[in-house]
């Protein structure tokens, strides 16, 4: 058995982590696989070592832990009829 879980946040203020600092830093100890989408340098790395970087519309990094950097990777999307 596994546990999932999916955070969805803006990345202003990611890395200080105010409002649930404690659950954002221990999930962040625990070295999750994760897919980090466009966002500021500025807030420094925020999956292993990995920091938020501008891309383009559809792109994101997949991130695992102990790699230096993370891979890129189109984000499909299909429109509700």
């Amino acid at each position: 058995m596994g546990l999932r879980v999916i955070v969805a946040r803006h990345t202003a203020g990611a890395g200080s982590a105010r409002p649930a600092g404690s659950f954002l830093r221990a999930l962040r100890d625990l070295g999750p696989h994760g897919v980090m989408l466009s966002g500021n340098a500025d807030e420094g790395h925020l999956l292993g070592t990995v920091a938020p970087q501008p891309l383009p519309p559809g792109r994101g990094m997949y991130v695992i832990p102990n790699w230096l950097h993370g891979t890129l990777n189109q984000i499909g999307w299909l429109p509700t009829a």
